[in-house]
């Protein structure tokens, strides 16, 4: 009997390890589950400016073309402000309740995004599938806290500066993915 939950027990642990490790290599691409991260793997020590974050929304969410509402999400628009394609884009964002204390960090590679030149680029973290759409934690304190929460972001492109930008999610409501 204590042969067999020694195998059993190290069955499980293999078959959990396996399971994270796949979990964490999908955590990087468009629509898949994101996880909070404990610390910011972004490097980029580049002092060349290359874009501008414009606006961070994180409720009462617009649509920037049409200006239609939309669903709450983090939102993030970015201007271009070279004469070249940026594309290798990785983002770090914080987000902290003001009464609890309690903050949640998460971390993407935001695979198949870029900015034409000159242009502007559009990010939601709505779990949408398209260019531009990269997915988001549902159960996140963003979408679970009454209280105001804040949001610190990096958003880094290879070869150039990190940007940096904050939101507040004002106390009320839970925010709605659907609202």
């Amino acid at each position: 009997m204590k042969k067999t939950i020694k195998v059993l027990a190290i069955s499980i642990g293999l078959v959990l390890g396996t399971v994270s490790t796949q979990i964490s290599a999908h955590a990087v691409t468009n629509n898949a589950t994101v996880r909070p991260v404990l610390k910011n793997p972004i490097m980029n020590t580049s002092s060349i400016v290359g874009f501008k974050i414009i606006k961070v929304l994180v409720q009462d969410n617009t649509d920037p073309k049409s200006g239609v509402a939309v669903s709450d999400r983090l939102a993030i628009r970015i201007r271009n402000t070279t004469a070249k394609t940026i594309n290798s884009f990785e983002i770090f964002y914080t987000m902290v309740d003001q009464v609890t204390k309690r903050s949640e960090s998460y971390y993407q590679k935001l695979i198949n995004f870029s900015i034409p030149a000159n242009s502007m680029g559009y990010l939601d973290f709505d779990n949408s599938k398209g260019i531009g759409h990269f997915p988001e934690n549902k159960y996140s304190i963003y979408r679970n806290s009454k209280n105001k929460v804040t949001f610190t972001i990096e958003l880094s492109a290879t070869g150039f500066k990190p940007m940096y930008a904050t939101a507040v999610k004002a106390k009320g409501t839970t925010e709605d993915p659907n609202a």
